[in-house]
């Protein structure tokens, strides 16, 4: 599984990286036992991916600021991708992997639906991304997997 939480336009764009963690956890169960989540962050991430080794995860990788060929070799070999709106998010939507995307607010433009896509958007009608539920992603992630 690949995460890619950054959103370099802003918060606006980041769903919170203990939501990403959240997930993770939500995922296992349904995951072959030695699953694990590779991180793609960036120099914006920078606070993330401290908080993120502090947790000491076995079962967590990191992509930390590397060039676009290491992340669409990643890419390419992933099971899933869930990821914000941020650049290497269209890396990996155009690869045509299994893909989750988490959206403050719809624009198509932005996601590329295919059957093993998904846009998860916050359910309370809000513009905030920080409302959307971990557990609506896992029912997204769980779909794309099954279509894919």
């Amino acid at each position: 599984m690949v995460m890619m939480p950054g959103g370099g336009a802003g918060d606006f764009k980041r769903w919170p990286i203990k939501d990403f963690v959240r997930l993770a956890d939500l995922l296992k169960p349904s995951l072959d036992p030695q699953a694990s989540f590779c991180f793609v962050l960036g120099p914006d991430e920078s606070t993330e991916y401290e908080w993120l080794l502090t947790l000491k995860r076995a079962d967590f990788k990191f992509l930390m600021t590397r060039p676009l060929p290491d992340i669409a070799s990643i890419v390419m070999g992933a099971k899933l991708v869930i990821a914000n709106d941020c650049g290497p998010s269209h890396l990996a939507q155009f690869s045509g992997v299994p893909y989750v995307g988490v959206f403050h607010e719809l624009n198509r433009e932005w996601f590329w639906a295919r059957e093993n896509t998904a846009d998860v958007l916050p359910a309370d009608g809000s513009n905030e991304i920080k409302h959307v539920k971990p557990e609506d992603v896992l029912i997204a992630c769980l779909s794309v997997l099954r279509a894919g």
